[in-house]
Parts: C-alpha cells; structure tokens; sequence
C-alpha cells in the first residue's frame, strides 16, 4: 500500500509539468481564454495521456524522472498553484504570498544544495534525516506563519504532513521541501510575480 501511494506521488509532478505544458500551448493559442469546462477537461485529458501514454517503452512523466528522479512535496504545490491558475483562473495564493513561497523555495535550495556541492565544510542536507533543529526550526515557521494566518502555514503543516507518512521515498526531510528543478521554477515564478506586480503598481 504505502509502495502505490509513493509510486503515485513520484508522478504527480511529472504529470503537472505535462499540465503546465499543454495549457501554456493551448493558452497561446487562445484556447482556454474562452473555453468552456468541456473544453478544459479535455486538454486535462489530454495532458495527462501526454504525461503517461508510453513512447518507446517510456512515458514523457518517466523521462522527466530520469532527469530529475525525487520530485518535491514543494514542487507539487507550486505546479499545482502554476495549472490552478493557468486553466481554472484560481489563485491558490497571493502574489504576495507566492512571491515569499518562490523565495523560500530558492533561500532553502541554495542553503541545503550549495554546501552538498563541497562549497563548504557543513553538510547541511544531512540535517534531513533526523536531526531536531531542523524539525525544530520548521515547526516554529509553521507556528509562526499560522499565527499571522498566512496561506503559506498550509504548504508548511504539508510538509510536515507528508514526512510523517512517508508519502516520498526519501528518508530526508528536505527532500520533501526542495529539489533541483523547484529552484529553478521558482526564479521564473518570482520573476514574473514581481513584474506582475510592478506593473500593477507603475
């Protein structure tokens, strides 16, 4: 049982990108701008036999795995916000608050990847596996950001979440908050978050 829930987490991301993907296209295209729910189901439909339809005994979901093989707990919520947005015109959150998600998620990854790079004599990444300052630190955020009842406290209390159960197969915590291709969405997402905004305001 907990093999099929990791297995299906391991594709959700794949599966979102390939969302993201076809939407943008269709979007482009002016599809989705003024079409209906029928319309919108079936690039859903679409997008995921995109994702997981075999070509030459691999799926588009299992060579995104190939490059990038664990997808974050992180990386799911902010592709899940990207194709709420893109296709149902839903924010999830702010862009205030998705601004300071795309910065948490890009401060996290240089601190936990650079030093696993050999850049320094700390191995932060070692942290993940059991260390209490770490669950320490996360559960003062959490507390912190529920206190001042910011959307973010639910992506927080999901990592948490997601650990305890072991929805990912990594042993590591940070695993479940970041990962190599979350860093680099998230620079495109505060970038374009902050000319949204700058524009709103010139």
């Amino acid at each position: 049982m907990l093999m099929t829930i990791n297995i299906v987490f391991e594709y959700i991301c794949p599966v979102l990108i390939m969302f993201w993907i076809v939407i943008s296209l269709a979007r482009l295209a002016g599809v989705t701008e003024s079409s209906g729910p029928a319309v919108k189901g079936l690039l859903l439909l679409l997008s995921l036999l995109a994702a997981l339809y075999p070509i030459r005994g691999l799926s588009a979901s299992d060579y995104m795995l190939s490059v990038n093989p664990g997808f974050s707990i992180g990386s799911a919520v902010l592709l899940l916000i990207i194709v709420c947005n893109r296709i149902f015109h839903t924010k999830l959150l702010t862009d205030k608050d998705l601004k300071r998600f795309a910065i948490w998620n890009i401060l996290i990854s240089i601190v936990v990847f650079v030093p696993a790079l050999g850049f320094t004599g700390l191995d932060i990444y070692a942290m993940g596996y059991g260390s209490y300052v770490l669950f320490v630190v996360m559960a003062l955020i959490t507390i912190f950001l529920v206190f001042q009842k910011s959307s973010l406290s639910y992506i927080f209390i999901t990592y948490i979440v997601a650990f305890n159960l072991k929805l990912l197969i990594s042993e590591n915590f940070f695993d479940y908050i970041t990962d190599g291709v979350l860093f680099f969405i998230s620079i495109g997402v505060l970038i374009a978050v902050s000319r949204r905004t700058g524009s709103n305001y010139s």
